[in-house]
């Protein structure tokens, strides 16, 4: 039975990213992985995906891990459809659950605009940028959950600069459609109905008409803030045993 490698999105860590998921794979080895990004060695300067792939390369390698299904929500999820890009060969599946990025070259005019204005809501001060950007992960009408009560966790405070770095990295890296088209691997792409449908339903409609084979699920109801591995995180574990069946 092959591992599984969870990466997390640009806020919360991977503990706390996957925390409902992973009782329901248990018998399987699971490793939420932390972003590199957050990482304790210094970043390299300009920060890219390389850097995140050359990470996660050496997270497999120390779990012996010479295949694995790979699983990234949010951030991770645009992370994870890179590094399928570049070492195929290791990743026996690749679920992506809402990435907000899967290269520019080729981006459409929705994704173009509403990542422009996630953009221009990360400009701000980092309290109202966090909530900006929070809020543009979802489609309009949907009421923004108010924040936890109480300070907020010492690594909050680390965000809203590395959801700048990740943007530069958006800027300066790349997927090509005709990458995504190569992918051989059985692919699962999620999106929720109630996040932002110019960022992620577009994207996903993208990626769709450049690999046919991309198996596409919907979550009516759902939303960036409350993914199904939160919301349904049994239902969604057999979802993932089934894709990763696949292999």
């Amino acid at each position: 039975m092959l591992p599984a490698i969870l990466l997390p999105g640009i806020v919360t860590a991977a503990g706390l990213a996957f925390a409902e998921l992973r009782p329901h794979l248990a018998g399987r080895d699971v490793i939420a992985k932390d972003l590199a990004l957050y990482g304790p060695g210094p970043l390299p300067a300009p920060y890219s995906f390389d850097f995140e792939v050359a990470d996660l390369m050496s997270a497999a390698d120390a779990a012996g891990a010479e295949r694995f299904h790979l699983v990234g929500f949010s951030a991770g999820a645009s992370i994870a459809a890179f590094a399928a890009t570049q070492v195929p060969d290791r990743i026996a599946t690749l679920t992506l659950i809402e990435p907000p990025w899967l290269g520019t070259a080729e981006a459409g005019p929705r994704e173009r605009t509403a990542m422009a204005e996630i953009g221009a809501a990360l400009s701000g001060p980092p309290a109202q940028a966090m909530a900006g950007f929070n809020r543009l992960m979802l489609r309009p009408g949907i009421e923004l959950s108010p924040p936890p009560p109480g300070p907020a966790p010492d690594w909050m405070a680390s965000r809203p600069d590395g959801i700048r770095r990740l943007g530069e990295a958006f800027a300066t890296g790349d997927i090509a459609s005709a990458a995504l088209a190569a992918l051989a691997m059985p692919v699962l792409y999620v999106v929720c109905g109630d996040s932002n449908p110019d960022l992620f339903a577009a994207m996903a409609d993208r990626a769709v008409a450049s690999n046919p084979s991309i198996r596409r699920v919907d979550y009516p109801g759902l939303s960036h803030h409350n993914p199904p591995q939160k919301a349904d995180p049994a239902g969604f574990a057999a979802l993932l045993e089934d894709h990763w069946a696949e292999a």
